[in-house]
């Protein structure tokens, strides 16, 4: 996939480390101060599921595309399982997830929810390519970040290398089947400012 530049090099930062502000009272392991691997992947995975989640909220409300419509009910149900399980290990370690989606998450998850319901015409479509590139660049972003962490070899957490392992096949097919979802043109303006 040919993600833009300047996505890719946000990737690591906006999934990894910009949870600033987003997580709740300081726990024994803070993923904002931490300097391990675990923890902040714990968090970027949080703020992924929660951005998957909420657009696709997002998705029932303002698409009248049946197939938009299933696509994100599928991402709603499996990301809030994935997050249900994601919670139980970080509250096992003490580890206070986001939540909320990071910063740049939200930004293209607020302009998705400025599109009003669904109403037909231009502004459905226009809304269902959009969120369609966000299920596309998101997913992504989140294999990129899931496949790095795998690789990391500061990664020795067994219960997060686990979730880790078992989520990233997940990823890959909310990926994959993203783009059967309808895309904007390449010309068009892009989703995340």
């Amino acid at each position: 996939m040919n993600v833009p530049m300047p996505v890719r090099l946000l990737a690591l930062p906006l999934l990894l480390a910009s949870c600033g502000g987003l997580l709740g009272s300081p726990s024994t392991t803070d993923p904002l101060r931490s300097e391990d691997a675990d923890v902040q992947f714990m968090a970027s995975a949080a703020s992924s599921n929660l951005f998957e989640i909420q657009t696709s909220q997002l998705a029932l409300t303002k698409s009248t595309s049946s197939a938009v419509k299933a696509y994100a009910q599928r991402m709603i149900d499996e990301h809030n399982t994935a997050q249900a399980a994601l919670a139980a290990l970080a509250t096992s370690r003490g580890i206070v997830l986001p939540t909320q989606p990071a910063p740049a998450q939200r930004s293209v998850r607020d302009r998705l929810a400025a599109f009003p319901d669904a109403s037909g015409g231009a502004a459905t479509t226009l809304f269902d390519q959009l969120y369609g590139k966000a299920q596309l660049d998101g997913h992504q972003l989140t294999l990129d970040v899931f496949n790095a962490y795998l690789r990391t070899p500061s990664a020795d957490d067994e219960g997060v290398k686990g979730y880790a392992t078992t989520n990233q096949p997940i990823i890959l097919m909310h990926r994959d089947d993203a783009r059967n979802l309808p895309q904007p043109p390449s010309d068009a303006t892009p989703l995340s400012r």
